[in-house]
């Protein structure tokens, strides 16, 4: 019976992604099978680069960092209306959009987000704001070479 439950639970796990799999570990002789879940992502252990776990760091962040965004009842209040969201992983390169109103400048806010990204997913190079996908509103202070950040 207990062989059975172990296949199953390979079976189970073959089809999902590599950085959804499970992790196995022996305890006392038998096969103990961990997945990798919401809650090993918020304990801040490292994760592998995927597109899975790029979509779950950014959503993780917009809880984290609320007050950058406009999640935050408060922020709203104000008028920080800010919004990230994920476009695409492209190797070790991760492109999000921002679209809203933010408090800082939108370089400084990119640096904060690249910053948690890495933390978060270590594979990761560099978080590129996609501007075509974006829409943010009044910030002139966005550099205009788009690869450099200004601060002030």
């Amino acid at each position: 019976m207990v062989f059975f439950l172990v296949i199953s639970l390979e079976l189970t796990t073959a089809f999902l992604p590599s950085c959804h799999r499970a992790l196995k570990s022996s305890v006392w002789g038998k096969v103990a099978v961990t997945p990798l879940s919401l809650g090993n992502a918020l304990d801040g252990e490292p994760l592998e680069l995927c597109e899975e776990n790029a979509i779950l760091v950014i959503d993780e962040m917009k809880k984290e960092l609320g007050t950058i965004f406009g999640y935050d009842p408060k922020s709203r209040e104000v008028g920080i209306t800010g919004e990230i969201e994920f476009v695409e992983c492209d190797g070790p390169s991760i492109s999000v959009a921002l679209s809203g109103r933010f408090w800082h400048a939108t370089d400084t806010v990119m640096m904060r987000v690249e910053s948690y990204v890495q933390n978060r997913i270590p594979e990761v190079i560099e978080v590129v704001l996609d501007r075509e996908k974006s829409a943010i509103q009044d910030d002139n202070r966005l550099s205009e070479e788009g690869e450099k950040p200004r601060l002030f």
